[in-house]
């Protein structure tokens, strides 16, 4: 008969990793092993690691500790990923079905009727367990089948905050779960069924609709829930013979890795993706994958590269003879030369763009264009009302996210025309909207607008608040521009109150970060204002000096330079 033994408690987060009950076990069985053992200093946090990866298992813990007498806690965490090998043999004086974990496991697995160890090797399938629907489907196994694997603790139910259950199998009992899956003739069926299943959850939660409407964060913490799944059907896929199964899955993720600003994960599926035999035979996965990547080498200020991408992708969108596929090509373009302020070229791609969407007769195709219409009018006199035109159209469309990054950047274009009073009640409008999206991204923009806007009505306090902020974000998310722009407005404030040395440092710290935008009215209002009398009251070879210190700066000792030295 058995009896499930529960995983000791385990601390995730705590300074002193040296605690918890499954730690102060592992420590007990390594001096029992060997007297000399330290548990402290360089060990504890492996040792904290090695109990989370074994799942807080009693017997798989004191399993690890016996390898204490060969190998150090640092290279046992090592060696995990091969979790069954690595685990020593127990005592002799204890059944030899719990010598080892291996043989602890294969004898609850032979206590199985045929239906559940079908169903327990085919449960390896998942990575992060699954929700009731995807197990069903995926493992084909009937509910009571699930249950009964349940009831034998070999399977765990955690219930979720939406009231969904999930189903987790522990990763020690997975490991062994996945060495019977491959010895099973339905393996390869099996994991192109979860394939399948992902590929449906992504396309269902990932679309532009989906992640840019009201109800957002469902489907972004859906994704959420599912992204080691959704990693392990990525990895299948990249193994197929046709390129078309990664880059469909690729496709439906592309919106959702920009919402979480995951900029490297997307863009090492993307170019494995696109690198596959058969690649050029899927345009239209092709033509929205090049503008997701358009959009992240933009965050990351490697603009040169960005032409050719937006050339391909408008090269496949035409080849699909699809006209809401190629406005959402040419608004991609469009909105991403407003950024580089070449305004005549983003004006003529979204007049492109505004026809393509007239032929496709879609009202989203048609908001989006008239957003990138908008932006794209700077200069012409009916900027503001082109701006409340296309915010109309995407809020009819429940367009919620695309209204808000609307506001945002119109925030910073309304001081570029002069008007404060405009920034102000762009960011008031915004502020709201953008708060609820939780999208950090947006946010560190907004409220490095707002800091402009606040700096350029008079209020340094609130700018250099606002400042710190976007900076803080910046270094999470590793956005070099906006880290540029930052330092360079924490650098007028340092001059306000006449901190010269200090501005001239963070005036030379604000061209590391790689950024190669050029000069707007802003910049210039500001080199004029503030740094050119500041270099002329100071000295210019000190100003000189302490810039140059300032350049010398790292990316992140810049951003603790500017976090600690403006005002």
């Amino acid at each position: 008969m058995c009896h499930p033994v529960n995983p000791l408690a385990l601390r995730t987060n705590e300074p002193a990793p040296d605690e918890g009950d499954a730690v102060d076990l592992f420590a007990e069985r390594a001096r029992a092993r060997d007297p000399g053992f330290d548990g402290e200093r360089a060990n504890a946090r492996a040792i904290a690691e090695i109990c989370r990866r074994l799942d807080g298992l009693p017997l798989a813990i004191e399993l690890a500790a016996a390898r204490c007498e060969i190998l150090s806690p640092i290279e046992i965490a090592r060696r995990l990923d091969g979790v069954l090998n690595v685990l020593g043999t127990g005592a002799s004086d204890v059944p030899a079905r719990h010598r080892t974990l291996s043989a602890a496991i294969a004898w609850s697995y032979e206590l199985l009727d045929a239906d559940e160890q079908a169903c327990f090797a085919a449960f390896a399938a998942f990575a992060g367990g699954a929700d009731i629907e995807a197990a069903e489907l995926v493992t084909g196994a009937q509910l009571d089948t699930l249950e009964h694997l349940v009831a034998k603790s070999l399977i765990i139910r955690r219930s979720q905050p939406d009231a969904r259950s999930r189903l987790v199998m522990l990763e020690t009992i997975r490991a062994y779960a996945e060495q019977q899956l491959a010895t099973r003739s339905e393996h390869p069926a099996l994991r192109e069924r979860h394939y399948r299943h992902y590929l449906s959850v992504a396309q269902r939660h990932g679309s532009d609709r989906a992640l840019h409407g009201p109800d957002r964060k469902v489907h972004l913490d859906r994704l959420d829930a599912e992204a080691a799944n959704l990693d392990r059907a990525l990895e299948w896929a990249k193994g197929r013979d046709d390129a078309g199964f990664a880059l469909k899955l690729c496709d439906a993720l592309g919106a959702y890795w920009l919402m979480r600003d995951q900029d490297a994960v997307a863009l090492t599926w993307i170019d494995q993706a696109q690198g596959l035999p058969g690649a050029d035979a899927q345009p239209e996965a092709l033509a929205r994958l090049l503008c997701v990547k358009a959009w992240i080498l933009h965050r990351q200020s490697r603009y040169n590269e960005i032409p050719s991408h937006i050339a391909q992708a408008r090269e496949c969108a035409s080849l699909t003879r699809d006209p809401a596929l190629l406005a959402y090509v040419l608004q991609t373009q469009s909105c991403i030369l407003t950024h580089e302020r070449r305004l005549d070229a983003a004006e003529a791609a979204a007049e492109e763009a505004l026809r393509s969407a007239a032929r496709a007769g879609d009202g989203w195709t048609a908001a989006m264009a008239a957003r990138a219409s908008a932006l794209a009018a700077q200069r012409s006199n009916d900027f503001y009302p082109r701006v409340e035109r296309a915010a109309f159209l995407l809020e009819r469309v429940g367009n919620v996210y695309t209204v808000a990054d609307m506001l945002v950047t119109c925030t910073y274009v309304a001081l570029l025309l002069g008007s404060v009073e405009h920034a102000l009640a762009y960011a008031d409008r915004a502020t709201p909207i953008t708060s609820k999206l939780d999208s950090p991204y947006l946010w560190m923009k907004l409220r490095g607008n707002v800091a402009w806007a606040s700096l350029l009505n008079g209020d340094d306090s609130a700018a250099r608040t606002a400042f710190h902020e976007e900076l803080r974000l910046c270094r999470r998310l590793v956005i070099p521009a906006f880290a540029s722009e930052a330092t360079f407005g924490l650098a007028a404030i340092a001059v306000i109150h006449r901190e010269f040395s200090t501005a001239a440092r963070l005036y030379g710290a604000s061209g590391t970060f790689g950024s190669d935008y050029p000069f707007d009215a802003i910049d210039q209002r500001l080199q004029h204002a503030y740094f050119d009398p500041a270099r002329a009251e100071h000295g210019a070879d000190a100003w000189d000096d302490a810039a140059a210190a300032g350049a010398a700066l790292s990316f992140d000792d810049a951003i603790d330079y500017a976090l600690g030295a403006a005002g």
